[in-house]
C-alpha cells in the first residue's frame, strides 16, 4: 500500500511540477478560439507548427497565458508572406478571437491576415496593444475599437485599409497610432 501511495505521490508532484513549469493549462474557450483564427488564415505556416489539437495552447509559439489560464497575448510574426491585396470581397477573419476575454496584446506581423477587422473585437476590454502590421488588412477601421478603453497602441500601418479613420479614435488614450501605407480618405485622427 505505501509503494502505491508513493507512486501516486510521484505523479501528482510530476503534474504540479509541469502545470507551474508550463503555466496554468489554456482555458478550453481560448484554445477553441485560437484553433478557429488559425483555420481562418490564408497563409498558415511555421508559426502555426505548435498549434496542434490537444496540447496546452499556453505552450504553443506566440501564445502567453495568464495565471488563470487565459490567454493574454497573441503574438505572430510570419516570415514569409505575399504583399498582393486580397481579392474578392472583404470578409472578416477573426471574429473568434473576440472570445479571449484576458487578451491585452493582439500582435500580427506580415501575417496574411487578408480580411476586414471585427466589430467584435471592440469587446476585447482588456486589449491594450493592437498591431497588425503589413497584414493585408482590407475594408475600413470599425467603430467598435473605440470601445477600446485600455488600448495605447494603435499600429495599423501597412495594409489595405480605406475610407476614414473613426474620429472617436482621438478620445482613446493613445500613446502610439500608426496607419501609414493605407488607403485612407480624410484626417487621421490626432492623440494626445
Amino acid at each position: 500500500m505505501a509503494a502505491g501511495l508513493g507512486a501516486w505521490a510521484v505523479v501528482v508532484l510530476a503534474t504540479t511540477l509541469a502545470t507551474v513549469a508550463y503555466g496554468q493549462n489554456c482555458k478550453p474557450v481560448d484554445s477553441q478560439a485560437l484553433k478557429y483564427f488559425q483555420l481562418e488564415i490564408v497563409f498558415g505556416g511555421e508559426e502555426f507548427k505548435t498549434w496542434q489539437d490537444g496540447t496546452n495552447c499556453c505552450t504553443w509559439d506566440g501564445v502567453t497565458c495568464n495565471g488563470n489560464g487565459n490567454v493574454e497575448s497573441l503574438n505572430i510574426v510570419a516570415k514569409d508572406v505575399p504583399a498582393a491585396r486580397p481579392q474578392g470581397d472583404p470578409y472578416l477573419v477573426g471574429t473568434a478571437l473576440g472570445d479571449l476575454v484576458g487578451l491585452k496584446n493582439l500582435t500580427m506581423l506580415n501575417v496574411a491576415y487578408n480580411g476586414q477587422i471585427p466589430p467584435a473585437w471592440g469587446g476585447l476590454a482588456n486589449l491594450e496593444v493592437l498591431n497588425l502590421d503589413g497584414c493585408n488588412v482590407v475594408g475600413s477601421i470599425p467603430e467598435e475599437l473605440c470601445r477600446l478603453g485600455n488600448l495605447h497602441t494603435l499600429i495599423l500601418k501597412g495594409n489595405f485599409i480605406s475610407g476614414s479613420a473613426p474620429e472617436c479614435l482621438s478620445s482613446l488614450s493613445l500613446s502610439s497610432l500608426d496607419l501609414s501605407g493605407n488607403q485612407l480618405s480624410g484626417s487621421v485622427p490626432s492623440i494626445p
